[in-house]
């Protein structure tokens, strides 16, 4: 056998900890650097930590993430969420049928106006109708593509 410990035999802290007594255990820091923990490490265990650390890092996320799945699916099915793709389609739907309602607004005109009040009446409203369209096309339907 090459030499130090047997493959699986112990946990990573103790292999960590067997490493450290090996090379002589861990350096103590100068009297000015007691707050620097690179100082206090040999390289080859800050290279281990940081390894661990960004390992852990990922372990959270992607137990985060999970949870965030797990949540939604719950809300899915209390009807409190829906899939994307549905409140797109169901957004454009009532965008269609607002339009279409705004292009038939003049039709909703009384037809027994005196002309010039019914002139004065579908001006007003085509204006209305115009500005009502461009904040759907700038608000909702922007919103829905993001």
């Amino acid at each position: 056998m090459s030499g130090g410990r047997p493959k699986g035999s112990t946990s990573a802290l103790a292999a960590r900890a067997s490493r450290r007594n090996l090379r002589g255990g861990r350096k103590k820091p100068a009297a000015g650097d007691k707050d620097r923990k690179s100082d206090s490490q040999p390289k080859g265990d800050r290279e281990w930590d940081d390894t661990a650390n960004r390992r852990e890092q990922a372990r959270l996320a992607r137990e985060e993430a999970q949870a965030i799945r797990e949540q939604a699916r719950a809300r899915k099915e209390l009807g409190e969420l829906c899939v994307r793709s549905d409140a797109v389609a169901e957004v454009q739907r009532v965008t269609r049928v607002v339009r279409a309602e705004l292009d038939r607004v003049t039709a909703y005109l009384d037809p027994g106006l005196p002309p010039e009040v019914r002139a004065a009446c579908e001006a007003a409203l085509s204006t209305m109708a115009k500005k009502l369209r461009n904040v759907l096309a700038a608000k909702v339907v922007g919103k829905v593509t993001r």
